[in-house]
């Protein structure tokens, strides 16, 4: 009888260890599943747009999903999205427009004063930092991502479903439209023109931009650096943060100062014309207010010794040298090349230079400002010269400038300054440049 009890309750002490490490396995594996799934999860943070920059760890965005969703079938008339009416917004006297074209939804507007890559493209969705670098630092002859123009049209292309950019389309001129698709890969390209030419004039809504993030404003360094003394010239070239000392095998002076990118982008242009066998060196690059005034004042002091009078003895020396406060080379952007000669760039390796120039100086960014009258492209100004290039991505912004603040009461200082107005410098020197130079 004792050996029966003791048996019944060793069988139902083994059942109940069995139940016991039955529910202990039951309880780890569910403990197991939840801690996966928690760990796929998005967290999310207020910190989350400071680690867009310079944290070493970055959100990965997988688009493998979103390229069945953006496919355009143009017969499905089912997948297209229906219009939303959003009155018409006006921000900075830019006005945005929206076009939905079937499964895409298709963002044109202008580049704002201020604007940046960054603050354009990092609002938005699924557009990681890293990514604008790699933008930033592809090299495309005539393009540059760090410097835009006011006005410049560009174009967001996102998914309607998630909001998330699928290429980013920027015309920096006619010539250059540069496409960048985002997904699955980043490709970056140059088109003949942006997609979807005709658009609704609707603003587009805060649901397109990612809702984690703040808008970015962004102000260039230009807008602090673009005062009057810098646009006439009144400046310290070796201490303004604009310029930079160019190395001496690009010029044939002593020393010579260029504005940032126009340095940069004579290095990349020289470089291009030695493998045609072309050699590219700079005569003339940057000078100020005060050295500009030397070279006036002695022209000046030696045709007033000649006997002509004050207007005929600016006139002349206007043929070929700038009044003090109105040279484009106070701004760094203007450089001359290889001769100051008219009769170099006729014939023999001077006309195969200038050849050149004319042909290829454009992919770089630069443009002779001043040609030959019968080109018909300008009707007042200095005479042709074959030697002056002007990197007009930044000159352009800055005649801007000038045009907006200077008056003829600023050119002053020097011998013959009161005869400005009479010679209307702003508006036929400052100004006589070509139009093919002013995009």
């Amino acid at each position: 009888m004792d050996k029966t009890i003791k048996f019944k309750g060793n069988i139902l002490h083994i059942i109940y260890l069995v139940f016991i490490a039955t529910t202990l396995l039951n309880s780890c594996k569910w403990t197991s599943n939840e801690s996966v799934d928690t760990a796929r999860k998005p967290i999310k943070s207020s910190k989350t747009y400071a680690e867009r920059f310079g944290k070493t760890e970055e959100t990965k965005t997988d688009y493998s999903d979103i390229v069945q969703q953006v496919e355009i079938t143009q017969n499905d008339s089912k997948t297209e999205i229906p219009q939303t009416k959003i009155k018409p917004e006006i921000k900075n006297n830019t006005v945005l427009s929206v076009t939905k074209s079937n499964k895409l939804i298709i963002i044109n507007s202008e580049v704002e004063s201020g604007q940046t890559l960054g603050s354009i493209l990092l609002p938005i969705k699924g557009v990681p930092y890293s990514v604008i670098s790699k933008i930033i630092e592809t090299s495309i002859p005539g393009v540059d991502f760090n410097l835009f123009n006011v006005g410049q049209k560009y174009q967001l292309v996102l998914n309607p479903q998630d909001s998330t950019l699928v290429t980013y389309t920027h015309s920096f001129s006619k010539e250059n439209i540069i496409k960048v698709t985002i997904h699955p890969d980043l490709v970056i390209e140059k088109v003949l023109e942006m997609d979807g030419s005709k658009t609704i004039l609707n603003s587009p809504t805060n649901a397109y931009l990612n809702s984690d993030t703040k808008k970015v404003k962004t102000n260039i360094s230009d807008n602090n650096e673009i005062t009057k003394s810098f646009l006439l010239g009144k400046t310290n070239l070796a201490s303004n943060s604009v310029f930079v000392q160019l190395e001496n095998q690009y010029h044939t002076k002593s020393k010579m100062f260029l504005e940032k990118q126009t340095a940069i982008s004579f290095k990349k242009m020289k470089s291009a014309a030695k493998k045609d066998g072309i050699n590219l060196i700079i005569v003339s690059g940057a000078r100020n207010y005060y050295s500009q005034k030397s070279i006036w004042e002695r022209k000046f002091k030696s045709n007033q010794s000649k006997g002509l009078n004050p207007l005929e003895n600016a006139r002349k020396i206007l043929r070929y040298s700038s009044m003090p406060s109105t040279s484009r080379h106070h701004w760094g952007t203007d450089i001359d090349i290889n001769s100051l000669e008219p009769s170099y760039f006729e014939s023999g390796r001077g006309k195969r230079e200038y050849n050149w120039l004319v042909n290829n100086a454009d992919r770089f960014g630069f443009c002779q400002v001043y040609t030959d009258f019968n080109n018909k492209d300008r009707d007042s100004g200095y005479q042709n010269e074959a030697w002056h290039w002007s990197y007009t991505p930044k000159a352009n912004i800055y005649l801007k400038e000038y045009n907006k603040r200077i008056n003829y009461s600023d050119i002053n200082g020097f011998m013959g300054s009161e005869l400005a107005k009479d010679l209307s410098m702003i508006s036929d020197y400052v100004n006589g440049i070509s139009s093919d130079c002013i995009k």
